[in-house]
């Protein structure tokens, strides 16, 4: 149920039309609620080019995560319209919650900056990267922001910008732990993840993004078994008539510490061994 006030929340905030916000070709768009700016680093000696879309929200007002929660709007972030682009692989720092109840939900509040890196064509070189964005920002209300922003790239000045962006990114399995294990036995609905870190339970959290038709909520607070701790998160939404558990989730764990993160986590259906 809770899944279906997600979706009746993300309706009713995009049939708000006159609250839609669009911007031509530029680098930057601003309304009284979110300031938006892309910004192209130079590219590296195979092409690669990495840059940020920067999110600065007025006071009070949050954005969302890629799995946003029950009640969030997912972010919607386009680089197609570059011209040579084979790839992109978008970067988002870890999120955390707020709200109570239905209105519960991960992303962000205040600024945030979110990390890309586009690859060429064999033979090819980008020049300007072009992005689509529909985002949703949300205080009392939520308001869908669509943009169609350009930056031309090798600007030695966003060099800066774009390494603070990626510094700040989750470590892949980094000092402070790594993710071990996740198991779904068949038919299950609890996704239980056993973590190898010295962050404190009481701190601790875990977001879970499975692939498409898959939802996890938030998980209690873990326990401690040795040099692990292992969360219970309740699976709540799976694709019709999926009997298995998905093959792979992507996955950031918090803490007052810090945070890490693992892509294409293997969930199996028994514990190992």
């Amino acid at each position: 149920m809770r899944w279906i006030a997600r979706i009746a929340g993300g309706i009713a905030a995009m049939a708000m039309g006159a609250a839609t916000a669009e911007a031509g070709s530029t680098s930057t768009y601003a309304s009284e609620q979110v300031t938006l700016r892309l910004v192209a680093g130079e590219a590296a000696p195979d092409g690669t080019v990495r840059g940020a879309l920067l999110v600065d929200l007025a006071p009070g007002w949050h954005t969302y995560w890629l799995d946003p929660g029950a009640s969030g709007i997912p972010p919607h972030i386009d680089f197609t319209a570059t011209n040579n682009l084979a790839a992109a692989d978008l970067k988002f720092p870890a999120p955390l919650r707020f709200g109570e109840g239905i209105a519960r939900a991960n992303g962000y509040e205040n600024a945030v900056a979110i990390g890309y890196a586009l690859t060429p064509r064999p033979g090819t070189a980008l020049d300007t990267v072009t992005a689509s964005l529909a985002i949703g920002v949300c205080q009392d209300i939520c308001i869908p922001v669509q943009a169609e922003l350009a930056a031309d790239t090798g600007d030695a000045a966003a060099t800066e910008t774009v390494a603070a962006t990626f510094a700040a990114l989750p470590a892949r399995d980094g000092p402070l732990g790594r993710i071990s294990s996740a198991v779904l036995p068949a038919g299950g609905d609890v996704l239980t993840v056993a973590v190898e870190t010295t962050l404190d339970a009481q701190d601790a959290d875990l977001f879970v993004r499975g692939p498409e038709g898959w939802y996890f909520d938030e998980p209690a607070t873990p326990e401690r078994n040795g040099d692990s701790l292992e969360f219970r998160v309740p699976v709540v939404g799976r694709p019709r008539g999926a009997a298995d558990g998905p093959a792979t989730v992507d996955m950031v764990v918090t803490g007052a510490r810090g945070d890490f993160a693992a892509d294409a986590v293997p969930v199996t259906t028994d514990t190992p061994g």
